[in-house]
């Protein structure tokens, strides 16, 4: 299971892999109606990827930014098609026996 950080550097890349920076600013206005400007990173394609990917985090986005992505035509690599059969997790569970606090 990724962590928070290593989800979104994960994601970024992966999305730097497969799309070019207008590509990116496109599936954002076009696909997710997220306005690039208003994402932030718009200079270059690395920092745009991850301001997509932690902004899609915080709106709890990221399978429609996978769709988004498979839309374009591209195939989406392993690890984004095992994220989206996984789900997306950034905490632990908790379960019987769990405790959220530690004392």
């Amino acid at each position: 299971l990724l962590s928070g950080p290593m989800i979104i550097e994960s994601l970024a890349g992966e999305l730097e892999q497969l799309l070019t920076l207008n590509e990116l600013t496109e599936l954002s206005r076009g696909s997710l109606g997220l306005e690039p400007e208003s994402v932030g990173g718009t200079a270059t394609k690395a920092s745009f990827a991850r301001a997509l990917v932690q902004r899609c985090l915080k709106l709890d986005a990221v399978p429609a930014l996978l769709d988004a992505v498979e839309a374009t035509g591209k195939r989406l690599p392993e690890p984004l098609q095992k994220l989206r059969g996984d789900g997306l997790v950034l905490e632990p569970a908790l379960g019987p026996g769990v405790s959220w606090a530690s004392s």
